[in-house]
Parts: C-alpha cells; sequence; structure tokens
C-alpha cells in the first residue's frame, strides 16, 4: 500500500507533551484530507481551529450507531472507546504492545519506567506496518 507521509503532531498539542508521529497510507490521508498536514488539525471544520464541541460529534455519532446497531452498548459509548477498541484489534492481529504503544503515544506500560529510558527506538517501520495491517482489516470487515 502507498504512504502519504507523516502526521506530525507537536509536544504542546500532546496529553503527555510529547511529539507523536503518525504514519499515513494513502488512503488515511484521503479520509483526513490534505489540509491536516498543513493546518495541524486532522478535526477540523475551517483548518484554522480544532472541532470545539467534541460533545455534539458524539451525540450525532451514538444517534447514527443506535440507528444502525442494536447493540445495548451503545449508550455507554465514548469516543475513548475507538482507542480501546483499535489497541485490541491490533493486537488480535499480532502487532507487539510496544508497537501499539508508540502508536496511541502512551508513556507507560511495556515502554514505561526504566524500559522507556533505554529504547528510544522511534518503531516508525513498525507503526506504519500496523496501521497499512489495521487498514487492511478494517477494509475486508467493510468488503464483507
Amino acid at each position: 500500500m502507498k504512504t502519504h507521509g507523516t502526521y506530525q503532531l507537536q509536544e504542546a498539542r500532546s496529553k503527555n507533551a510529547k511529539s507523536h508521529s503518525v504514519p499515513l497510507t494513502d488512503d488515511m490521508h484521503r479520509i483526513i484530507g490534505p489540509k491536516s498536514g498543513t493546518t495541524g488539525f486532522v478535526f477540523s471544520l475551517t483548518g484554522k481551529h480544532p472541532i470545539n464541541n467534541i460533545g455534539r460529534v458524539t451525540s450525532k455519532l451514538k444517534t447514527i450507531m443506535e440507528t444502525e446497531a442494536s447493540s445495548q452498548y451503545i449508550a455507554d459509548w465514548k469516543p475513548h472507546d475507538l482507542r480501546r477498541t483499535v489497541a485490541s484489534e491490533m493486537a488480535r492481529l499480532g502487532i507487539y504492545q510496544e508497537v501499539l504503544e508508540r502508536l496511541q503515544n502512551r508513556s507507560g506500560g511495556k515502554l514505561g519506567g526504566l524500559a522507556g529510558v533505554y529504547n528510544r527506538y522511534d518503531y516508525e517501520t513498525e507503526k506504519r506496518d500496523a496501521l497499512t495491517r489495521w487498514h487492511n482489516s478494517l477494509r475486508d470487515i467493510l468488503n464483507d
């Protein structure tokens, strides 16, 4: 699968104050839009500011999900559940925990503490491979 560079999240905008790079495939780049690499915002209506009311977006998404699914768990759904689902599914695909932690820009886990002090590898190649495998898995699910 072709790749389209890397999305960079600056330290000041990340939860753990660590810069973060996310390798993008061409399909990912098409989904989030070409301007995200130049404006710095993946989710923006104007390109000048991030979405400022995630609650409204979450409510709309829940409504769509409730219409499409017949699960009792939808009412309790939160955007953070996507993070857990992706990590769980990537683990199912055989992607190593260290790669998942780097993809999610976590500061704890296997690469926390002394392991994080000594292991400074960025896992860029493995992150790109993991996202490509995840993309292919989603495509397979959607095409079934």
